[in-house]
């Protein structure tokens, strides 16, 4: 059975990121995507800080989010509310 974690509400104060901010975080999922590595991303989700781990399921370019997968379980997460995200 799997576990599917979706909060699909966008963050309550979207994070505003440099034009170089955003091409790093384009830059580090795409990278991550090609050699199929996991990503570690920190986000906010209403009033929390938040932290997922996991390979990458899906990017929706046009609606803005990425859902990761990380055994069992799955999170979309939402560019705008992306903090701080590696590659692992």
């Amino acid at each position: 059975m799997e576990s599917t974690i979706n909060h699909f509400q966008t963050p309550v104060s979207p994070i505003c990121w440099d034009r170089d901010q955003s091409l790093m975080i384009s830059i580090q999922i795409q990278s991550a995507y090609e050699q199929e590595r996991p990503l570690s991303i920190v986000y906010q989700r209403e009033t929390q800080t938040m932290h997922f781990c996991g390979y990458i399921d899906q990017i929706d370019p046009s609606e803005r989010w990425i859902r990761l997968y990380n055994g069992d379980l799955t999170e979309t997460i939402y560019f705008p509310s992306i903090e701080l995200i590696e590659m692992l």
